[in-house]
């Protein structure tokens, strides 16, 4: 029979759509919090998302109530809602609620806003009410934000948040490191509103260490990269930013650092609308703030809005003398500024005349004022007369602008830096660069000046740099090379009319080609009297490059710090490299007088050369000895060694230890390089000593291990005083906080609980502090050498780091024994087999042993003959024996680690059935 399907398909199709009850699918619902983890006392965002790609239906009246956990508040900022509903969210308020939600179908919208936290965490769970629409109930959605405290924050600053169209303001972006530790990876990134874009000179400047800001003419982003804060310090960045467009807005800048931690600095402020259908004048300074005695250009811009009349005989005065008596304009008369005919007159009071433009047609034109050099810090108010002129026949008068200039006069005045190489360089030898920086200030004192030098790796590589305490208490260098090279010199203090000048060597490559290369320094920054922070120009210099040699002079002093009744060892080599076509000499002199030594003072010398060359050291008279070498031939070298002996009353400070000009010799004739030199400290109390062990080594995971630090100030008389010890312990496999931490002979403060940030506040003449701190390896750590590095500073300098590691060992020694035979006659013998084996992939075991009870298997057995030799398998070194009688000992005394790791022995001994593992 022929059967039809249509009707069944019909009624099947019927039955569907008829069902009662029929559950529909809803939008998904989900939250976060951007950052999750923040510092106490900053912002982050919290994110709701609504997603209806997989419903296909059309959402409406999506509504939820979100009572945010204790503590946890709305924050002042943008607010983003592209679901179409209305959100309630009032600042400061606990409770949030959103309603009449609509989406299309496959669409999918987000609501967030700024949120902060009245108190530190840890961590605040946020659980929303369930999200309704038209579609039914999607649930809850949950997140949960970490606060740190202390952690580091950041606050945005605008130099003025009322703007007009055209005006230019310095944003700032201030952070702060309340931590005792070092923040690392600070990396905030500002998303400039609609009203506000980056200046045509952006003068983009920071203080923070080792810090790359990015801020491109007209963007609309601001990035920084790199940076990082000492512990207890701030860094603060800044750009000039201009009103691009009218209305209110909000900065938001997100934030973060190493580890996680970060937040959202937030400011608001306003672009105020310009009058249409009319003329209008605008004024902008070039920089909102100058120094006394500097000069800064201001530009005016007239527009005509009306589209259909032009402006004619336009003019507006303005009285610069009377904003700050001295200030005035330089380079006038100007000639058709704006129109032919039209012209800009004066000195301390600016006159434009006859100004004429045509309708929706506008004119700029700058003028250069000088600030006079006595001016007094404070803000002026740059005020023009009213706009004048005729639009299509009528007369009319618009308001004068405003444009406020900053003056930084005596007392805010920024530091000033130079930069001057000694002298000119022979490609592969070193070069001196001095440097001054100087306080301009007559009446107050500069504190943490900071500027970085800014050479080519390629072309440089420092040697030599200034001791700790250059120039100024806690003062200190620190070559950095990402992300880009750079020589910083960090929290310089000056007192008023005073400078300070330092030296610093660099190694010009032997590749380098003979020119003129011009090298730079970054802006120099200074904090000024009052907490102000006052950035001035950078310095440049040119480094002439007049040649090559293959002779090589290197100088090196040891130790470089010394107590004052020390000893140091200066040590000179002169090589010829590998690839130099003949040999060559060098002759150079020594002069003990850079720490007041004399011949008296000299414990040794002594020289040396390689493959049988000769050099020689003798008096040139008083504290001065020559040098000289035989014909060094390629690929050989010479020494000359002094041991001197600090003389009594050296005073504390920093000497520079250096040859003469050195006078270079081969069968091409004599050129002369510029002296090789070095830095040796002379610390005014005996140094401390320190150090730093990991107990057990090795240890296995999940066993304890303590850290033991061990200080002892070796000074009959002087304190070191605010020792600080920290190291991070992130990249170690341990468990978070300490299981103790302990002290003997001291107290101290801990300002982290997951690293080392420990805090003596002084440690007395012939003090001993030793501080333990014990802490569980994790289970699953890996074998393998972790480093423990951790930085000692104190007021009085910055020491070397202490290196210690830690060892994490798992290896297991296997032990297989097998019978060469299943059964044995009563009284007969069996050779029985034990097969060792080390599994570790990474060390080598020693000592291994182990015992076999052969009575407690069958009474009686023995092993015979006693002291029969253990067989060697594989790489390992089974030296030992057999011995005693019911029971067998081996002893092994080296397995060597398995090769690859850890893979399937390949046993020595004859095939047999696999055998049971036993000990």
């Amino acid at each position: 029979m022929l059967r039809s399907s249509f009707g069944r398909r019909v009624l099947a199709g019927l039955f569907v759509v008829l069902l009662p009850g029929a559950a529909l699918a809803q939008p998904a619902f989900d939250t976060s919090f951007e950052p999750a983890t923040i510092s106490f006392g900053t912002n982050t965002r919290l994110v709701y998302t609504i997603d209806n790609t997989a419903t296909g239906s059309v959402v409406t009246d999506a509504a939820f109530v979100n009572n945010l956990p204790a503590s946890i508040t709305v924050a002042d900022g943008a607010v983003v809602n592209t679901c179409n509903g209305t959100l309630n969210a009032p600042v400061g308020n606990g409770t949030v609620s959103y309603s009449g939600g609509q989406l299309g179908t496959g669409a999918s919208c987000t609501i967030s806003f700024l949120v902060t936290a009245g108190t530190p965490g840890p961590s605040f769970s946020n659980t929303t009410g369930s999200l309704t629409s038209s579609l039914g109930d999607s649930g809850t959605a949950s997140a949960t934000l970490t606060v740190v405290d202390p952690g580091v924050t950041a606050e945005l600053g605008l130099d003025r948040t009322a703007l007009s169209i055209g005006q230019t303001t310095t944003l700032t972006l201030t952070a702060q490191n309340p931590t005792g530790t070092f923040a690392t990876g600070y990396a905030p990134v500002i998303d400039l509103p609609s009203q506000l874009e980056v200046a045509p000179s952006p003068n983009a400047t920071t203080t923070c260490t080792n810090a790359t800001v990015t801020a491109t003419a007209g963007g609309s982003q601001i990035t920084s990269v790199g940076g990082f804060l000492m512990a207890n310090t701030s860094c603060v960045i800044t750009v000039a930013v201009r009103a691009a467009e009218p209305g209110d807005f909000d900065i938001a800048a997100p934030y973060s650092v190493s580890g996680g931690t970060g937040g959202i600095a937030t400011l608001s402020g306003s672009v105020e609308t310009p009058p249409l259908g009319a003329v209008s004048l605008l004024a902008e300074t070039s920089a909102n703030i100058v120094n006394a005695g500097d000069t800064v250009d201001v530009t005016y811009t007239l527009v005509n809005n009306d589209s259909g009349s032009a402006a004619t005989d336009m003019g507006f005065t303005q009285d610069l003398d009377a904003a700050l008596t001295g200030l005035v304009a330089t380079g006038l008369p100007l000639a058709d500024p704006c129109g032919a005919g039209s012209s800009l007159t004066g000195t301390s009071v600016l006159s434009l005349t006859g100004a004429t433009l045509a309708p929706r047609d506008r004119c700029s034109f700058t003028v250069t004022l000088a600030v006079p050099s006595g001016a007094a810090s404070g803000d002026y108010d740059l005020t023009t007369s009213p706009l004048t002129g005729t639009l299509g026949g009528t007369p009319f008068s618009r308001d004068g602008v405003l444009d406020t200039l900053t003056v930084r006069g005596d007392g805010l005045l920024p530091p000033t830096v130079t930069k001057t190489f000694q002298s000119d360089a022979v490609a592969g030898f070193t070069v001196d660069v001095e440097f001054t920086v100087s306080n301009p200030n007559s009446s107050a004192p500069l504190s943490a000046i900071t500027v970085s030098d800014l050479y080519d790796p390629v072309m440089l590589t420092a040697t030599t740099v200034p001791p700790f305490n250059f120039c100024g208490p806690s003062s200190s260098p620190q070559v950095q090379t990402t992300p880009s090279a750079r020589l910083t010199f960090l929290n310089m203090t000056l007192a008023a009319g005073t400078s300070c000048t330092f030296m610093v060597t660099y190694r010009v490559p032997d590749v380098t080609g003979p020119g003129d290369y011009t090298m730079a320094t970054s802006e120099i920054s200074v904090t000024a009297d009052g907490g102000v922070r006052v950035i001035g120009p950078g310095t440049a210099d040119v480094l002439t490059v007049v040649g090559t040699s293959d002779l090589r002079l290197s100088h090196t002093v040891s130790p470089h710090v010394v107590s004052a009744s020390g000893q140091i060892t200066a040590t000179f080599v002169v090589e010829n490299t590998p690839e130099a076509a003949e040999a060559g000499s060098a002759r150079f002199d020594y002069d003990l007088g850079f720490i007041g030594a004399s011949p008296a003072d000299v414990v040794s010398t002594d020289t040396s050369c390689t493959s049988g060359g000769s050099a020689s050291i003798a008096s040139a008279g008083g504290s001065i000895y020559e040098i000289t070498t035989d014909p060094i031939a390629p690929g050989e070298r010479c020494e000359a060694e002094f041991v001197i002996d600090i003389p009594d009353g050296t005073g504390a400070g920093s000497y520079v230890s250096s040859s003469g000009a050195v006078t270079l010799s081969d069968s091409s004739g004599s050129r002369t390089a510029s002296a090789a030199s070095a830095t040796v400290e002379v610390s005014a109390i005996e140094l401390l000593q320190a150090s730093a062990t990991v107990t057990p080594d090795p240890a296995a995971a999940g066993a304890t291990v303590t850290v033991t630090y061990a200080l002892t100030n070796p000074d009959p008389v002087a304190p070191y005083t605010n020792v600080r010890l920290n190291a991070s312990l992130g990249s170690l496999p341990l468990v978070g906080a300490p299981v103790s931490e302990n002290a003997t002979g001291c107290t101290f403060s801990s300002a982290s609980p997951t690293n080392v940030a420990y805090i003596i506040s002084s440690l007395d003449p012939l003090q001993t502090c030793t501080i333990e701190r014990t802490m569980t390896v994790t289970a699953a750590a890996a074998e393998g050498d972790y480093p423990l590095v951790t930085t000692v500073q104190t007021d009085q300098r910055i020491f070397d780091p202490l290196r210690a590691s830690l060892q994490v060992l798992n290896s297991i020694v296997d032990i297989d024994s097998q019978f060469a035979a299943d059964t044995v006659a009563a009284g007969g013998t069996v050779e029985l087999t034990f097969q060792l084996a080390n599994t570790s992939a990474l060390y080598s075991a020693t000592q291994a042993g182990f015992t076999a009870d052969l009575d407690a298997v069958l009474p009686g057995a023995t092993a015979t003959p006693v002291g029969a030799p253990l067989r060697t398998a594989g790489t390992g070194s089974c030296a030992g024996a057999f011995t005693g009688g019911g029971t067998v000992t081996a002893e092994v005394t080296a397995l060597a680690r398995a090769r690859p790791a850890p893979s399937p022995l390949t046993s020595p001994f004859p095939a047999r059935p696999a055998p049971a593992r036993s000990t």
